[in-house]
């Protein structure tokens, strides 16, 4: 991790082609959403046009990545990619609510770099940085965080904590910082096959009214009360704190989730976690005493 994300080396090998994709995808949809064909967002009317824009910032992405356009492989990527591009702006026609994209809090960074337009976030005693994928917001400053993910699936609320995953609710707390007051974060599953609705947790106090309640824009258990909604949040924050003092600390452990490594670690041939444990024989055991 500390290689990667702060030495920062150049790779000798291309991106792995879902991390090259997933590029070109966040690429596209911010340079879509920061100058639109029609609007701040796509409406019923509008729609083939931003359909349209988007398939040009695909392409436009996908060269600036030096991509062959005319070769088989990236003119049947970028057909999956189409697709992928025109249900997200169909969805967010559909169903994306009154609150509108704010072009300058398209993948809105926050931290310490000389062109992070916002400073870190202070979140217990450490500062967080990081970049927002998009930010809707509404007249009276409320803001809803929507995050891409090319994946088939994403985290429901109930399920963050127990799948370590705090970035939404630490993003929530970093628009704070922006002078927003967070109702939501989701995650969006751009690559899903069949439910493509976005998961994560809404405001309840704002449901019908800000957020679309209807079944086909987001899951009714999403909706969280005052109460547990504000909980995620603080037990997100309170876990974060555990990890960054375990980090100044010098704690490193083989501690995975549930004691199983991911089926996505890539990091086996370096990991100290043992990948199989051999029960004892009760035999041999007898014998030894």
């Amino acid at each position: 991790w500390f290689v990667n994300h702060e030495l920062n080396p150049r790779p000798i090998e291309p991106d792995p082609e879902p991390l090259e994709t997933g590029g070109i995808v966040h690429d596209a949809l911010e340079h879509l959403y920061a100058d639109p064909p029609a609007g701040q967002r796509p409406t019923e009317e509008s729609l083939s046009g931003w359909i349209e824009a988007g398939r040009s910032r695909l392409r436009e992405s996908a060269t600036e990545r030096e991509w062959d356009l005319a070769s088989p492989r990236a003119r049947i990527a970028l057909a999956r990619l189409d697709a992928v591009i025109a249900r997200f702006l169909r969805r967010d026609a559909e169903t994306g609510g009154p609150m509108q994209p704010d072009s300058e809090l398209l993948e809105a960074a926050f931290g310490l770099g000389p062109d992070d337009p916002h400073p870190p976030a202070e979140i217990g005693d450490f500062k967080l940085h990081g970049r927002v994928d998009r930010i809707d917001v509404s007249t009276d400053g409320k803001a809803l965080i929507r995050d891409y993910k090319l994946s088939s699936k994403v985290v429901a609320a109930a399920k963050l904590l127990e799948e370590g995953k705090l970035q939404l609710p630490l993003y929530m707390e970093a628009v704070r910082g922006m002078g927003l007051e967070p109702i939501g974060g989701l995650y969006h599953p751009l690559g899903a096959t069949r439910d493509d609705r976005p998961r994560g947790l809404l405001a309840a106090e704002h449901k019908g009214a800000l957020v679309p309640d209807h079944k086909d824009a987001h899951v009714r258990t999403d909706f969280l009360d005052d109460e547990s909604f504000d909980d995620i949040i603080e037990d997100a924050v309170e876990r974060a704190g555990e990890i960054v003092g375990g980090i100044r600390a010098g704690q490193v452990g083989r501690n995975p989730r549930g004691g199983k490594c991911p089926r996505w670690c890539a990091f086996a041939p370096i990991c100290r976690m043992e990948r199989a444990v051999i029960d004892p024989d009760e035999e041999e055991e007898e014998d030894a005493r």
